[in-house]
């Protein structure tokens, strides 16, 4: 997919090559090219929900928390090249139809209960409801970066994190 970028979908014969694999062994695990695409975007989002889960358990509060939770879905944009991978593969999911694919989309779902259970843990009320809104918000800013190619910087973050503990109600 990274040799293509965001101007073609890669063929299977090409994907096969370049794994080195037979079709055989590639359609043992994948109905298609789409279902391919859509299970490396979910592993990506699986990875990214461990990744924070690390962050957030080390912290104690909710601030310092959210700061991890935060700070580590804006991660994602600013190392270069984990920048221009994402990049590719949100485009080759944006050209599959997700309807179409028998890849369980579990990733946003789990990055979304780790959030939810800060809020819950915090004694929120709604927690669950308080995690779409904040998730809605901090994703849409990182993808509001990433295209425009700005790496937020630190003031930039902390601005959102006190934008959010001022919505839910955290000083």
């Amino acid at each position: 997919m990274l040799r293509k970028g965001k101007t073609e979908v890669p063929r299977v014969a090409e994907i096969v090559r370049e794994a080195g694999m037979t079709n055989q062994a590639f359609y043992r695990h994948f109905r298609g090219r789409d279902d391919l695409v859509v299970a490396t975007y979910e592993q990506g989002l699986l990875t990214l929900h461990s990744y924070l889960e690390h962050r957030v358990l080390k912290c104690s509060n909710v601030k310092d928390r959210m700061r991890a939770w935060i700070d580590g879905v804006m991660a994602q944009i600013e190392d270069p090249r984990l920048s221009e991978l994402s990049a590719v593969i949100l485009w080759n999911v944006g050209q599959v139809a997700r309807d179409k694919s028998e890849i369980e989309p579990v990733g946003y779902a789990r990055i979304l209960e780790l959030l939810g259970a800060i809020l819950s843990e915090a004694g929120l009320p709604d927690p669950d409801r308080t995690a779409v809104f904040v998730q809605t918000l901090v994703m849409g800013m990182t993808t509001r970066y990433h295209e425009g190619g700005v790496v937020p910087s630190d003031d930039d973050r902390d601005h959102l994190l006190r934008f959010c503990l001022g919505g839910i109600g955290v000083s």
